[in-house]
């Protein structure tokens, strides 16, 4: 994993997720992604470089505890 502090933004390269399946109440990451964190919310990314999930800070209108997902059929999933 690396990481790269860019003025107001945090890049992180090959973040790994979970390995193995586990049924929890809140959002798990599996496998390698990358994510860039702003002030606002936090942007995470396959290793192909498509936006998967946007979770929101508090400020960008979208509560931290809720986030959204974009399916493979590229529609938008809020959870």
């Amino acid at each position: 994993m690396e990481t790269y502090p860019l003025g107001q933004f945090r890049v992180t390269l090959n973040k790994e997720g979970a390995k193995a399946y586990v049924k929890v109440g809140f959002p798990v990451r599996y496998g390698l992604f990358s994510e860039i964190e702003a002030e606002d919310a936090l942007f995470q990314f396959s290793l192909n470089g498509e936006i998967r999930f946007i979770q929101g800070k508090g400020r960008l209108g979208i509560p931290p505890a809720e986030w959204l997902k974009r399916t493979t059929e590229n529609d938008w999933v809020y959870y």
